[in-house]
């Protein structure tokens, strides 16, 4: 199992208690995760999983980083990245507008290779929702 699939099965489950009739990868495996849809509106969802770097409770960052590659799912659709803490029960809600007008920061890559870009979202520019149970 990815381990991106568990934060997917999250969000999903969260929208779907809130009312949005959801759609998982409407576009193929390379598109947006989820598809959320109410009252006659479609928002791209984006999940990223957090891993090592937000295990539980508050976020202690003063931005999050969002990879520079998530800007081909801005593209005129709302979009919202969640960003999820590591136990898959916290959500950092980041608007697709509020990436775009972002600063971009080189962070050194830890696998090697190239540094890879990143979106510097301000935190305050995000909201924390609490998914419900821990999957």
């Amino acid at each position: 199992m990815l381990f991106n699939e568990p934060a997917v099965k999250a969000v999903k489950a969260f929208l779907e208690r809130r009312g949005y009739q959801v759609e998982v990868e409407p576009e193929g495996q390379f598109g947006v995760d989820l598809r959320a849809y109410r009252a006659g509106h479609a928002t791209d969802v984006e999940v990223e999983a957090r891993r090592g770097t937000w295990s539980n409770g508050s976020f202690v960052f003063p931005t999050v980083h969002v990879p520079l590659r998530k800007r081909k799912f801005i593209n005129g659709r709302p979009l919202l990245l969640f960003s999820l803490s590591q136990d898959f029960r916290l959500s950092l809600v980041v608007p697709g507008d509020v990436i775009l007008k972002s600063p971009i920061v080189k962070v050194p890559n830890a696998r090697g290779g190239e540094d890879e870009g990143f979106y510097d979202v301000p935190v305050s520019e995000t909201w924390m929702v609490d998914l419900g149970e821990k999957v």
